[in-house]
């Protein structure tokens, strides 16, 4: 789930949280709002104590982006709350618009 609150300037705070049935012992995000395009690492998530996984990050308000999650090191997972778009590699990537006015990610559709 991607979850968008205020910020200041012309970013918002974008809120990445995996649900906790996803059995992991690690999770990250991986995104084209990485400056090290879609590296594996990506952005390391904290597991809470109810056993979801969370991210929070700055991003740029205006714009869409794409990403999925990497779990274990060895899985990708798609966000099933956010539309889902074709990638080159024969699958598919999540994707959400940051908006610049709205609390809430704006579905991008293909």
């Amino acid at each position: 789930m991607v979850e968008l609150h205020p910020s200041k300037g012309t970013t918002r705070r974008v809120v990445f949280t995996l649900p906790g049935t996803i059995q992991a012992s690690s999770a990250a995000v991986v995104g084209d709002f990485l400056d090290v395009s879609w590296y594996p690492a990506g952005h390391p998530m904290t597991r809470c104590a109810d056993g979801r996984w969370q991210l929070t990050l700055e991003l740029e308000a205006g714009q869409a982006y794409e990403f999925r999650y990497w779990v274990n090191g060895c899985e990708w997972h798609n966000d099933d709350c956010c539309p889902q778009i074709p990638n080159p590699f024969g699958s598919h990537n999540s994707v959400f618009f940051v908006s610049e006015e709205d609390k809430h990610p704006l579905p991008v559709l293909p």
